[in-house]
């Protein structure tokens, strides 16, 4: 079996990245490999472990996921990014036109697509 693809969740809900830790590593392919809870840590915990995807929610504590993309693509630029929000068309849209590579999964939908976006934004 090839390695895993290493992720980090990044969202101020511990619970909802319970959640989403538990969802991603059903995945044979998937390892979250740490978890951050506001923007500052995120950006440090991108740094250090250097993951091949990051699910990100659209605002978090320190900052908001404009301020997170772009200080991520500055430091880990291979790494693929995963906006998981809650929030509709009208918040996350500023910040997709911006940066196009961004893959967008509403919280709402199932799990799998979840899964696949992973897959998709960490292989892009």
């Amino acid at each position: 079996m090839s390695e895993r693809l290493r992720v980090i969740l990044c969202d101020d809900s511990a619970d909802l990245r319970d959640v989403v830790r538990s969802t991603l590593e059903r995945a044979s392919d998937l390892r979250v490999v740490g978890e951050a809870g506001d923007v500052p840590g995120a950006i440090a915990l991108a740094e250090r472990e250097l993951p091949d995807a990051i699910v990100l929610d659209l605002s978090m504590p320190g900052g908001d996921a404009a301020t997170l993309v772009p200080a991520v693509r500055s430091r880990v630029p291979s790494a693929g990014l995963v906006l998981y929000s809650g929030q509709g068309p009208r918040s996350t849209r500023p910040l997709l036109d911006e940066h196009p590579e961004v893959v967008h999964v509403p919280k709402a939908s199932p799990s799998g697509r979840l899964v696949a976006a992973v897959r998709a934004a960490a292989a892009s």
